[in-house]
C-alpha cells in the first residue's frame, strides 16, 4: 500500500496559525481512525534524507546519552503495523510518508495502536523544528510520554 507523503508547509509568519492548524489536522486524522482489528504501533528509525546510517549513532541503545538527549543521527516516526498509518515531525511540520520505501528499523516494543492514536492527538504544538532540541525524536518522546499518561489514567480507572 502506497501512502502519499503529506507535507505541512510554513512559508511565512502570516501562515503560522495555518501551520499549527494543519499539523493538528494530520494528527487528528491519525487519531480518529478506528481500525477493525487490534493494531500494533511501533517507533521506527531510518537514515536522515541527507546522510547515511551510522551504526551506534543512528540508533543507539535505549537509555544511553544519544537516546536520552534525542540526538541520534536518524529520523524517527510512529508507524502502525497493519494500516501503515504513520506520523513524524520534520522541518515542515508533521507528515506521513511511504514507510515501506524508507528502510525503517523498528523498535521491538509493540504499543497499543488505539491508545497510541490518542497519544498522537494529545501532542498539540511542536513549534519550530530544530535539528538539536526540537526534532523528530523530541516528537517521538512527547508521544511516548502522552501514551504513558493515558496508560496511567487507564490503570487508575480499573
Amino acid at each position: 500500500m502506497k501512502i502519499k507523503q503529506k507535507l505541512i508547509s510554513n512559508k511565512g509568519k502570516t501562515e503560522e496559525n495555518n501551520f499549527s492548524t494543519n499539523n493538528q489536522k494530520l494528527a487528528q486524522s491519525i487519531a480518529s481512525k478506528d481500525p477493525e482489528v487490534c493494531e500494533c504501533a511501533r517507533f521506527g528509525k531510518r537514515k536522515l534524507s541527507w546522510a547515511t546510517w551510522i551504526k551506534g549513532f543512528s540508533k543507539g541503545k535505549k537509555g544511553r546519552f544519544l537516546d536520552r538527549k534525542n540526538i541520534e543521527f536518524s529520523h524517527e516516526h510512529v508507524i502502525w503495523d497493519s494500516s501503515k498509518d504513520n506520523i513524524g515531525f520534520g522541518t515542515k511540520g508533521l507528515y506521513s510518508e511511504d514507510v515501506d520505501s524508507k528502510d525503517y528499523k523498528y523498535d521491538s516494543k509493540c504499543y497499543d495502536g488505539s491508545l497510541m492514536r490518542k497519544a498522537v492527538s494529545k501532542v498539540k504544538d511542536m513549534g519550530k523544528y530544530w535539528l538539536v532540541g526540537n526534532n523528530c525524536q523530541t516528537y517521538g518522546a512527547k508521544v511516548k510520554n502522552a501514551y504513558q499518561e493515558l496508560m496511567s489514567q487507564s490503570s487508575e480507572k480499573n
